[in-house]
């Protein structure tokens, strides 16, 4: 199948029951565990936790719902992975007046502590933050992070500001530093790094409802540029909604989502440079009848999904193209998962092909999630965030793969291995293949020298070869056997017939070795070689033996 096939829906399930406000973004806890925000119809603030099997995508029981703001209107939330168990979610709450980060802690099964660790009030220029349109968070470096929001009333300003949140949770008393990256602006912020660079790129829509890119310089203490780097209205147009921003992989191409209700869902592409200059680049349509709240995530390569709210208020999944040169393609297929009124959705990737949509129900007052199977390319962050908070290590012996899932601040992605024919890779990673055929060979030796196989010491070189026996003693072992019933005639040297290891239905597994990247085990015996007949059994023995030390060499992380 294409990359970019979507297939057909896995599961579909409630996470939350008659209880719908909206739902915000997704994040993974660790394998087989997920949290995500929502505030429900009272417009309270809540964190809920539900278990998804990544594997075959089947969706597990809610473990945790903490409503952790009441009898208040909660608005533009958003969670991050801080480390190991810690977590911060931003977010404005309407009774306070006041835009809040705050710090937390859930396990790797999905219990919430149910109290903050830390709080900072962000400050706003005006004093209505319940409205806040929009919030995003991201780590510049180590403790470092950056906040993005667009505040309501007045003049609705967007603004980035740093603050200081260590693993165990404490946040800075004051942000480090802020900027006022716009005067006016209308909703949807969203924040990427700018490639390995210390620029910044901020999309959302400004006051003319029209999609913008900014550039900001932040650099790794949190400190930020006096005034923006580059500004670029990416088109003239209505929006009534903004996605997010996220690179094109391996590329200096920048992809934004956006949509007008009633009319369309369009992506614009941009191109950034290191020194943070923006250039327009093109544009095409995801969706040409309607679209709302659309979310964009990289399949790798080339290929894109987005999922939104389009033609009946229906929740819509498509995979598109955006190729190297920032030119978006056509869709690829489109897949329907929800009927009647879907709001909000957010993907996230669980690995295996195998994908996740979290949405708020309108029409039966649910939090509900569906999972899906994607073709996709090669996944990796396309946020370019520096801490490594997770990293699992799946080795199937079995089935001779080898699998790293990555966890990159709250982007987590699988990095999988070609299926090798036997065992991963050895030393041949880190050492020359001669330097590795050298220390095999003396692993050989040892394990050789004074056993049956070889009673004296192997030389230098030596491996699996003529057992040194004198005739007598040869005679005595081949009489009465089934390779010579007969008696063996004084001076045998062989016997009539030299038989093989394969010719005796035997395997002999001794590995052969390549260079990285290349397959490297084979355990079939490739050369067929006269071998010294001994006693019955001896062979078989033998064979154990070196099963046995085989079982003793150190075999090396290919990450490590």
């Amino acid at each position: 199948m294409p990359k970019g096939d979507i297939g057909s829906i896995i599961e579909t399930k409630d996470i939350v029951s008659n209880n719908l406000g909206d739902t915000f973004n997704c994040i993974k806890l660790a394998d087989g565990y997920y949290m995500m925000a929502f505030k429900d119809n009272d417009l309270d603030g809540h964190i809920v936790t539900f278990a998804i099997t990544e594997s075959d995508g089947n969706i597990g029981g809610t473990i945790s719902n903490w409503e952790f703001l009441n009898n208040t209107t909660t608005g533009a939330i958003t969670l991050i992975k801080i480390s190991g168990t810690t977590y911060a979610i931003v977010y404005s709450a309407w009774t306070a007046q006041e835009f809040y980060v705050r710090t937390f802690t859930v396990s790797d099964v999905g219990v919430i502590t149910q109290s903050f660790i830390d709080t900072l009030i962000i400050p706003v220029t005006n004093t209505v933050p319940n409205l806040i349109r929009g919030s995003d968070i991201i780590n510049i470096s180590g403790d470092i992070y950056a906040i993005v929001f667009i505040e309501s009333g007045g003049s609705a300003p967007g603004k980035v500001v740093t603050v200081d949140i260590n693993s165990a949770g404490v946040i800075s008393n004051a942000v480090l530093d802020t900027l006022e990256f716009v005067s006016s602006a209308k909703y949807g912020v969203s924040i990427v790094q700018v490639g390995a660079t210390d620029f910044w790129a901020i999309a959302f829509a400004d006051s003319g409802s029209d999609p913008t890119v900014v550039t900001v310089d932040i650099d790794s203490a949190g400190t930020i540029a006096a005034s923006v780097t580059d500004t670029q209205e990416l088109a003239v147009t209505n929006l009534n909604d903004m996605g997010n921003i996220m690179r094109v992989p391996g590329t200096n191409y920048y992809a934004v989502v956006t949509s007008a209700a009633g009319s369309n869902g369009r992506i614009y592409t941009c191109s950034i440079n290191s020194s943070g200059a923006i250039t327009n680049g093109s544009q095409g349509n995801f969706d040409s009848s309607d679209a709302e709240h659309p979310h964009i995530i990289s399949l790798g390569g080339d290929a894109f999904l987005v999922a939104y709210r389009g033609v009946d208020n229906d929740g819509f999944l498509i995979s598109i193209t955006i190729d190297s040169a920032g030119a978006v393609g056509s869709v690829i297929e489109s897949l329907e998962f929800k009927t009647n009124d879907a709001r909000t959705p957010f993907i996230i990737y669980l690995g295996y092909g195998n994908y996740a949509i979290t949405y708020g129900a309108e029409a039966e007052d649910d939090v509900e999630c569906i999972t899906v199977g994607v073709v996709t390319g090669a996944i990796f962050p396309t946020q370019a965030i520096t801490r490594v908070t997770n990293l699992i290590h799946r080795y199937n012996r079995k089935e001779g793969i080898y699998e790293l899932e990555m966890s990159l601040g709250e982007v987590t992605s699988d990095f999988g291995l070609p299926e090798w024919l036997s065992s991963p890779r050895t030393l041949a990673a880190k050492l020359e293949r001669e330097q590795l055929e050298s220390l095999i060979a003396k692993k050989v030796r040892e394990s050789l020298t004074g056993s049956q196989l070889w009673p004296g010491e192997v030389p230098p070189g030596g491996g699996i070869g003529p057992r040194p026996i004198d005739p007598a003693q040869r005679r005595r072992e081949l009489e009465g056997s089934e390779l010579f019933p007969g008696e063996v005639p004084p001076g045998f040297t062989m016997p009539p017939r030299p038989k093989t290891v394969s010719e005796l239905g035997r395997q002999f597994i001794f590995p052969g070795f390549t260079r990285p990247g290349e397959p490297q085990i084979s355990d079939k015996v490739t050369e067929q070689r006269p071998v010294t007949l001994v006693k019955p059994g001896i062979l078989d023995k033998a064979a154990r033996m070196f099963r046995e030390q085989r079982k003793k060499f150190t075999w090396l992380d290919p990450f490590s």
